[in-house]
Order: C-alpha cells, then structure tokens, then sequence
C-alpha cells in the first residue's frame, strides 16, 4: 500500500504498478481516491481491500479535518470512529 498526498504522482502510477504495490490512496487536497492495481494498471475503487470500512469519503472526510482541527484532534477522531465501526 502507498499512501500518496502529492498532486504531481499521479504521472508515477506506472513506477508503482512496476513494483506491485497492490493499492494506493491518492489525496489531491480536496478529496482521496483509492486505487487497486489491477492487470498491471490502477483502477479506481470505492473502499480499500486492506482495510474495507476505508472509503474515499471516510478517509477524505478525516483528511479534511485534519486541515481544519489539526493533526492530533484527526487522529483521535479517526481512532473513535474506528472503535465504533470495526467489528
């Protein structure tokens, strides 16, 4: 998995892909977008494989409020959210 926050590294999908990194999560400052490596190309898909109650919109929606709250109160948001929904 590779976690990518960078606006330019969409051109490096074909270096990931190269290496078999099998997912990536793309944030382009507004919204993320979870990419599957499929047939050596990356395909955009609503929710991780790794981590399936990851979607875009959960992971954009925590994104963002870490641009607005900050860092710390993200990561403990995220952690409750993840205690209420992981089963």
């Amino acid at each position: 998995m590779e976690i990518d926050v960078s606006h330019e590294s969409t051109s490096k999908f074909a270096i990931y892909a190269g290496m078999g990194v099998p997912e990536l999560w793309h944030y382009d400052g507004r919204q993320a977008q979870i990419y599957r490596l499929m047939e050596q190309r990356y395909v955009a898909v609503a929710a991780s494989r790794t981590f399936p109650i990851l979607t875009n919109d959960v992971l954009s929606r925590f994104l963002e409020h870490a641009k607005s709250e900050g860092q710390t109160a993200a990561v403990k948001s995220f952690r409750e959210w993840l205690r209420a929904h992981a089963s």
